[in-house]
């Protein structure tokens, strides 16, 4: 308990912890069949926050989340992710894949930040927000 206190302690920006559990609520309680839309967001200009300083607010309130047993599946948390970020000036993208395993074709998304694929389990199928090359 002590040291979740003290982690609380490192996160002083009361506006941004804010901001990201909006967002967070915002697309919780939207339909399941609504909430893709919901990371699509009109990149800004310019950056307003630090990547870095972003992360780790972004995994301090799922780690919350997590303490008070809310665990929100892969596509709700890619949608809260793709969204906090693409609002901030940051290019994310989430990417849908899909693996065999244990003879049985399963399904996984995250949020991608740079444009080379990394190393997956699972085989990336196709992003969203689509490129605009895609909309033709």
């Amino acid at each position: 308990m002590n040291s979740f206190l003290k982690k609380c302690l490192y996160y002083k920006d009361i506006k941004l912890l804010f901001s990201i559990f909006l967002d967070i609520l915002s697309v919780s309680f939207t339909p399941n069949k609504s909430r893709l839309p919901l990371a699509n967001i009109i990149i800004p200009f310019r950056s307003s926050c630090n990547t870095k300083k972003l992360k780790k607010y972004i995994n301090f309130c799922f780690f919350f989340l997590n303490r008070i047993g809310i665990r929100p599946s892969c596509l709700t948390r890619s949608v809260i992710v793709c969204r906090i970020l693409r609002s901030r000036g940051i290019d994310a993208r989430i990417i849908f894949g899909c693996a065999w395993i244990e003879e049985q074709l399963k399904g996984h998304c995250w949020v991608q930040l740079d444009k080379l694929p990394r190393k997956q389990r699972f085989f990336p199928v196709f992003s969203y927000p689509f490129c605009r090359e895609r909309r033709l």
